[in-house]
């Protein structure tokens, strides 16, 4: 009993790590875009700078947007005071008591939206991951690329709360947002394999990394530049089914 109970928490494990390898993985792409001719999004994290551009310009929402701009200028003049020491832990403190207060006060504006997607980041660092999917929930996101990406990493917090099914379905809803984006869409589908995969539903995720080849080989291509080869993933599973 023992060792299956082992044996179950090594796979579980494995599902998380493969979800940490695949966001090092990008990053290591983003490094060498020169070389491959083609920058890929790390989106794992919210890129709040992108976020703040996208509702800055709903002027119905300049106000609320003012706010969480205002954020970090008025937690670092706080943490300023604090011992050189915890200086970094007080900013991170205070940063998200006033993102709490802005995320209730604003929820549903420009601020609020902006507080919980700083919120979420923040908790995932900090692997409170039922907090950061509170978060993400209590956003409101129009434009497809920046709801992609906010689904992916909610996608990845269901992973790492075993939620594996929600999981898959998040990133279902991501890959159907980033039709126009094939690098978002291809990162969706390598968690989503790697999730059945690690459940054992090899067709499914043979048929995952097959759709990769078929429909992305410019993307599928430049990961087994960076070290990432889909057809060595489609090899295996297919061993895995005597194919």
């Amino acid at each position: 009993m023992a060792n299956k109970n082992n044996k179950k928490a090594n796979e579980t494990t494995g599902i998380e790590e493969m979800s940490e390898s695949l966001t090092s993985f990008s990053s290591k792409i983003e490094q060498h875009k020169k070389k491959i001719g083609m920058a890929v999004s790390v989106i794992i994290i919210i890129a709040l700078a992108v976020f703040g551009f996208v509702f800055w310009n709903r002027h119905s929402d300049n106000e609320s947007a003012k706010k969480y701009s205002g954020v970090e200028a008025k937690v670092a003049a706080q943490a300023m005071k604090a011992d050189p020491a915890v200086r970094d832990s007080v900013f991170n403190a205070l940063s998200i008591k006033e993102l709490q207060t802005l995320a209730k006060s604003d929820q549903g504006k420009a601020g609020g939206n902006l507080a919980n997607l700083d919120l979420a980041s923040r908790y995932y660092g900090e692997k409170k991951y039922n907090e950061a999917i509170a978060c993400l929930k209590n956003v409101t996101i129009d434009e497809p690329v920046m709801k992609a990406s906010a689904t992916i990493l909610l996608a990845d917090c269901y992973v790492n709360t075993k939620k594996y099914n929600e999981a898959i379905a998040a990133l279902d809803d991501a890959i159907g947002l980033s039709t126009d984006n094939p690098e978002i869409a291809v990162r969706a589908m390598l968690k989503k394999a790697t999730i059945l995969d690690s459940q054992k539903k090899y067709a499914d995720a043979l048929a995952v990394y097959e759709t990769m080849q078929k429909d992305y080989p410019q993307q599928t291509a430049m990961m087994a530049q960076a070290g990432f080869n889909v057809e060595g993933y489609i090899a295996r599973d297919q061993a895995r089914l005597n194919k």
